[in-house]
């Protein structure tokens, strides 16, 4: 009788470099990087908000509207490279987007006045972003299906390590200069780590027949169902826009240092990494769908802590805030994919989040102009009014 012995190593060592360099878990790989550098660029403004307003001579609210402006350019601009990547690939947009992510940092570090920074900070890194997200986010759905949750938690944590990052990368650039030097060499960083990134996402575009038949099924059932999770994903994306705009500032007011309040910051961007993977692989076992209704409803709750809970709770709201912006943005793609199919992944995400960027636009907006309580209490509503949106779009399928 013959026994049964363990593979070669060499064999175990080829299997396992084979699984590493395969197209799934290279497109997350590339995915990771090139959100952590588009997102963490994005993000970091918040921690220059104070010194450009003092150095420029501007309002809060003249500040604020760079970060509305990226944010809602970036889901506008979704709608065009969702497609694009179908038919394309992912590798080149992302590509592109990186690039100017760079340039808009680039630009913003000469800026003189609000419009420039609007401009620059806000549209041309916002279109950026645009080219990154859903095609970066698109290439891992079409790879993976039991695994999905997982998946994309990893590949969308590098969001949350580039909002981790933000603050011990300003103290390293302080020390170089001020805010203009820090966007320039931030500038650099992001084209070198990101455009490495890109090259690793899976170029392949969707099949042809496979996507127009994703395209061209849809009933009236399945018409309504999106429609109710595009407002939904809408009202639900009012609170996610509101920390990344406004935490910083309402802590300082408070009496918090610069360095506790961008503490803050950090502290949703650990918990956001680790609520990505861990509910990613627990929603891949319990429901993707239902763990992630559960997060948008998280959002409402979110707020309302931070609406009554006063300075000494904004740690308690960072953690709550981490994990439930975390389970939103790590099972958006999949809620999407397995609602609506992984087939034309890109243009089905691109037409759902393009309901972000009103939310983006205007959120930040309307608190810097109301005020934080109404705001607070206001979004707080809009992310269970979206969760309930969402559980109508489920039954809906």
């Amino acid at each position: 009788m013959s026994v049964r012995t363990a593979p070669p190593p060499l064999r175990l060592g080829r299997a396992v470099v084979r699984d590493i360099a395969s197209p799934g878990i290279r497109s997350v790989a590339g995915a990771f990087l090139t959100l952590m550098m588009g997102f963490g660029a994005a993000y970091s403004f918040a921690a220059f908000a104070v010194p450009i307003q003092a150095e420029l001579g501007l309002s809060r609210l003249a500040v604020s509207v760079v970060v509305a402006l990226s944010g809602a350019t970036t889901y506008i601009v979704s709608l065009l490279s969702g497609p694009i990547a179908d038919r394309a690939g992912a590798r080149w947009p992302a590509s592109l987007g990186i690039v100017l992510v760079a340039l808009g940092l680039a630009l913003a570090s000469t800026a003189e006045s609000a419009a420039a920074l609007w401009v620059h900070a806000g549209l041309l890194l916002g279109t950026g972003l645009g080219f990154i997200n859903v095609p970066a986010m698109a290439a891992v759905q079409r790879h993976f299906t039991r695994r999905r949750g997982i998946a994309s938690g990893l590949a969308s944590s590098g969001i949350g390590v580039g909002t981790v990052l933000i603050a011990p990368t300003v103290e390293v650039m302080s020390a170089f200069g001020d805010w203009r030097v820090a966007f320039l060499l931030s500038a650099g960083l992001v084209l070198a780590v990101g455009l490495a990134g890109a090259a690793l996402l899976e170029n392949r575009p969707a099949p042809v027949h496979d996507r127009q038949a994703t395209e061209l099924r849809a009933g009236p059932r399945r018409r309504r169902a999106f429609a109710m999770a595009w407002w939904g994903v809408l009202l639900v994306s009012v609170p996610i826009a509101l920390p990344f705009a406004h935490l910083v500032p309402f802590a300082l007011d408070g009496g918090l240092g610069l360095r506790e309040a961008m503490g803050l910051l950090t502290l949703i961007g650990i918990t956001s990494v680790i609520s990505r993977i861990l509910l990613g692989a627990l929603a891949d076992g319990i429901g993707r769908r239902g763990s992630f209704i559960a997060c948008c409803a998280g959002t409402g709750g979110a707020m309302l802590l931070w609406a009554t809970g006063g300075i000494g709770w904004l740690p308690g709201f960072a953690l709550v805030f981490g994990v439930v912006n975390g389970g939103f943005v790590g099972l958006l793609s999949p809620f999407v994919a397995d609602t609506f199919g992984a087939d034309a992944a890109g243009t089905v995400i691109g037409r759902l989040t393009s309901s972000r960027a009103l939310a983006a636009l205007a959120a930040p907006v309307a608190m810097a102009a109301s005020g934080p309580e109404v705001a607070l209490c206001v979004a707080g509503a809009a992310g269970f009014a979206g969760a309930a949106l969402l559980v109508g779009a489920i039954t809906q399928d």
